[in-house]
């Protein structure tokens, strides 16, 4: 029996000249119980073959397939009150980006419980206990009263976990879950992993769209391989993870930083590749000196937000130390204090308690006009450069912001086209809006503007989290290279585990405000002490090698 039939689909937007064809004759099935997988880098057509399918292709769109059957029902022919009959019932959609999929105006479990409501004949009452019970079963914490509560209350991981929640409210028999995991740390991955395996499990459908191949290997039995709107390469998960028939199907997995020494690139190796060589001087060949004064170093460090019996310890008695041209991962869920501790070391929160130097002079609890000269020597890389800048802002402007003052306006437009070489961009998008730009370029900029000033430390905040594998490779590869060639140091924070252990020489692993276990990236993931490090670690999903 097939549950969903995919022939020859085709997608294209716009008329005449501008007509741009986006999904290429592509064709696939799914049967009940089974998982596909659609991996490709961004704009290959992932997602609009995802959304046609529920008949949400987009305005403008033209959609031409010789069949596009769900559960019986010929899509391409449904008039749209009767696609609204099939979503949420037959067929469930859960995206990536919860922020804009949940009503800001509507509480969490009228949200969650919309297909109930729609598609389900049962009371308010029953309707409310069914809304818990979901927020509850995806791991949401206390959920009666995040029901109560606001999407802009939740935490990026807990919106995403109510999306899923809703997703699977009415059963649907197909559940397409475009980047389901994105926005989650390993641990509550693992268990919206072993939800989604116990849907399939179930007979239910799952078309799964993910650039993070080891959540396809834990779940699908086929994978698609999307590149430019084609499928280049198919066939069974083991198969294509194991670098399939097509060369750029090789490029995605080598791509996944798993199992990669620190200092190896990740584009454009062999199977067998040997780790780049250092230049001289550089980190890699100068290891930090234990004994040397650190660039940063804090001590002590709390952090506490609400008053009185709501106050929230976010960061409890932290010590933290890197040293010249040092990668320090920092680890852990989210909640756990990871981002409240790179705040603290930007000098963007002050601390209740404890200090912040930076070589070796207060950097916290000083005010900020005697913090000001030295604001360049730290800089920060956040997970989208386009959602931390003025939307109005072109690229030379983001980058010539953390210019020092003083410079003409042509010295300021030289010395931005200057970073963007330094991170391998063409001077011709300096008049570029960000927001126009693909995700790895949005993310080079954010760090030609961190470089701009000359910095000695970066703090990088989840700097990878959202672009696909190959697009993050490249990225990775930059930081490596820039950190060789200027001797930086970096602040890794990130949920991404197999990420720390290719970038990081030291990682602190962060639980309930605390540092629970420091020490040499090997050491801590081939021998970790604490328990829960242990259980962080058995999270992380199986991920292709080669």
């Amino acid at each position: 029996m097939t549950l969903l039939a995919v022939e020859e689909l085709s997608v294209s937007f716009g008329a005449g000249r501008d007509r741009t064809s986006v999904v290429r004759n592509v064709s696939f099935s799914i049967a009940p119980g089974e998982c596909v997988a659609i991996v490709g880098e961004s704009g290959s057509g992932k997602s609009v073959t995802a959304r046609t399918i529920l008949g949400l292709a987009g305005t403008g769109s033209h959609v031409d397939a010789r069949r596009l059957e769900l559960a019986g029902h010929d899509v391409s022919r449904l008039a749209e009150r009767e696609l609204q009959r099939l979503r949420g019932d037959v067929v469930g959609l859960i995206s990536q980006d919860a922020l804009v999929s949940l009503d800001p105006l509507r509480r969490v479990g009228a949200e969650v419980g919309d297909p109930l409501r729609l598609h389900r004949r049962t009371s308010a009452r029953a309707r409310r206990r069914a809304v818990v019970d979901l927020l509850a079963r995806v791991g949401v914490p206390r959920p009666e009263l995040r029901a109560r509560q606001y999407p802009h209350e939740l935490s990026g991981g807990l919106r995403q976990r109510s999306l899923i929640a809703s997703g699977i409210a009415a059963e649907p028999r197909l559940l397409i879950a475009d980047e389901p995991t994105t926005a989650l740390d390993m641990t509550v991955q693992a268990g919206i992993l072993r939800l989604l395996a116990d849907l399939r499990d179930a007979e239910t459908g799952l078309l799964l769209i993910s650039h993070d191949l080891g959540v396809v290997a834990s779940l699908a039995d086929r994978v698609l391989v999307m590149r430019h709107g084609r499928v280049i390469d198919e066939g069974p998960t083991a198969v294509i993870l194991a670098g399939g028939a097509h060369p750029y199907t090789r490029e995605l997995v080598h791509a996944v930083p798993e199992g990669v020494p620190r200092h190896t690139a990740l584009l454009a190796r062999e199977a067998e590749s040997a780790p780049v060589p250092a230049q001289a001087g550089s980190s890699s060949q100068m290891p930090a000196d234990a004994g040397a004064r650190p660039v940063l170093s804090a001590t002590g460090l709390e952090k506490s937000f609400g008053r009185g019996s709501h106050a929230t310890r976010a960061v409890d008695g932290v010590d933290v130390h890197v040293q010249s041209g040092e990668t320090l991962g920092v680890v852990g869920e989210s909640g756990s204090g990871k981002t409240t501790v790179g705040r603290l070391l930007l000098a963007l929160t002050e601390p209740d308690a404890g200090a912040v130097l930076l070589e070796g002079e207060a950097w916290s609890g000083v005010p900020e006009r005697s913090r000001r000269p030295r604001r360049r020597l730290v800089g920060f890389v956040s997970q989208d450069t386009s959602s931390t800048v003025d939307p109005r802002w072109t690229v030379e402007h983001v980058i010539a912001d953390a210019l020092p003052g003083g410079l003409s306006p042509r010295q300021r437009r030289e010395r931005a086209a200057e970073a963007l070489a330094g991170v391998a961009l063409e001077p011709a998008l300096l008049d570029r809006s960000p927001r126009t730009l693909s995700g790895g370029q949005r993310q080079r900029v954010g760090i030609a503007r961190a470089l701009a000033a000359e910095p000695r430390v970066l703090v990088l905040d989840e700097p990878v989290s959202a672009l696909d594998a190959t697009v993050a490779a490249g990225v990775l590869d930059l930081l490596d290279d820039l950190q060789r060639e200027r001797g930086l140091s970096y602040v890794l924070i990130s949920h991404d585990l197999s990420v720390i252990r290719h970038m990081s020489d030291r990682v602190a692993v962060m639980h309930e405000g605390r540092i629970v276990e420091t020490g040499p990236t090997e050491t801590v993931f081939t021998a970790p002490e604490h328990e829960y490090t242990r259980r962080l670690l058995a999270d992380v999903p199986m991920r292709p090698s080669i």
